[in-house]
């Protein structure tokens, strides 16, 4: 008897855990979409030039790769490597990725056209390898 009530706690309190991940799932999605539905244009294949690489620090670790696009919003000003891919380029990660000016990536792009969710979606065509 004592199994059966343990084993109904038990199935009890995962269901709580699941009831309160759903719920979750559905409050993120429900902040990200405050204006209905979004609406995505159709996936664009876009041109990312390197323009310009700088140092960030004084010790030559740090960079800031510069990418100007053919195409898309995106394509309005040029665009910061470190912003678009979530981290900080280093010194070994320009080397490993052997990313020099003369360097052009592909990749697409599908931009917002209506609803309240991201500007735009970025792929790299290109795998990157991190250090």
């Amino acid at each position: 008897m004592f199994g059966t009530v343990s084993t109904s706690i038990k199935n009890q309190f995962q269901s709580i855990i699941h009831f309160s991940g759903l719920a979750s799932l559905l409050a993120l999605s429900a902040c990200s979409n405050n204006g209905g539905p979004c609406e995505w244009y159709p996936q664009e294949q876009v041109r990312m030039d390197v323009v310009k690489i700088e140092p960030l620090d004084d010790t030559g670790e740090k960079f800031e790769v510069w990418l100007e696009f053919n195409k898309s919003i995106l394509g309005k000003e040029n665009q910061k490597l470190s912003e678009l891919r979530g981290h900080d380029i280093t010194r070994e990660f320009l080397e490993l990725n052997h990313i020099t000016t003369e360097i052009t990536f592909i990749g697409n792009v599908t931009e917002l056209k209506s609803g309240d969710c991201e500007p735009y979606y970025l792929s790299f065509d290109s795998g990157f390898k991190t250090p």
